[in-house]
């Protein structure tokens, strides 16, 4: 009984740390990243989840973008460039070492071999975006206070 508990509070530990978390990028590289590139012009991206939460993921990118347009003094803000990278990550369960005895070098060597038990896929979308304080009248502009409590109420995130 005792360790029933024990596996149940191990699983709901996994299962908890499963969803993507909106967050500033942790030691792991989870979370949003920025950089300004010029007085208006901000890289966007947003990193983690797997396939299944790549509609999360790009969200997160997106709530990011209308974030940094609000805190540099802005109200609107265009997508200049967008790319939702994915990559595959192989991860190992372990692995085997092999040793033999070298005869001309009167040593035992050995090497280790991973097991590979699969791959996950994390998610990097990244949004170069221009931001106005006044809507433009000749390219489409997100309202950023919109896009941001949009999301926001989507994701049960508070400001």
């Amino acid at each position: 009984d005792y360790m029933k508990k024990i596996y149940l509070a191990i699983l709901l530990g996994i299962l908890a740390g499963c969803a993507t978390e909106y967050q500033r990028a942790d030691f792991f590289g989870d979370g949003f990243y920025d950089t300004q590139l010029a007085e208006n012009v901000f890289e966007v991206s947003f990193q983690g989840g797997d396939a299944s939460e790549a509609h999360r993921v790009r969200d997160f990118a997106m709530l990011r973008a209308a974030e940094i347009t609000l805190e540099h003094g802005f109200s609107y803000f265009t997508v200049l460039a967008a790319d939702d990278q994915a990559e595959h990550v192989p991860y190992a369960i372990g692995g085997y070492t092999t040793s033999y005895y070298n005869a001309v070098t009167n040593t035992t060597e050995s090497s280790t071999t991973p097991v590979i038990a699969g791959s996950s896929t994390v998610l990097n979308p990244t949004k170069r975006i221009m931001c106005f304080k006044e809507k433009p009248e000749s390219v489409f502009a997100y309202d950023a206070k919109f896009v941001a409590n949009s999301i926001r109420k989507s994701y049960g995130i508070s400001p």
